[in-house]
């Protein structure tokens, strides 16, 4: 179940990156506020080499820019 609000909701989602010939796959959850034309993204993502990843970014779609920093979570 996913509740949209006027500025605000959840999101899942996929990625993968690619390094040499080694691909790695996550599925993404989290949840999104919108500020102005920017939303932020806070995301928990499982990640197909065993880890969790702590991500938060930005994404504004109207100046076409993207910035996220990413940790890895301790588990």
């Amino acid at each position: 179940m996913t509740q949209q609000l006027a500025d605000m909701g959840e999101f899942t989602g996929f990625a993968w990156a690619q390094n040499g010939e080694t691909v790695v796959t996550a599925t993404l959850q989290g949840s999104w506020v919108k500020v102005g034309t920017i939303f932020k993204l806070y995301s928990i993502d499982s990640v197909s080499n065993g880890k969790l990843n702590l991500a938060v970014g930005e994404i504004d779609f109207v100046a076409k820019t993207l910035r996220f920093d990413v940790s890895e979570l301790k588990h």
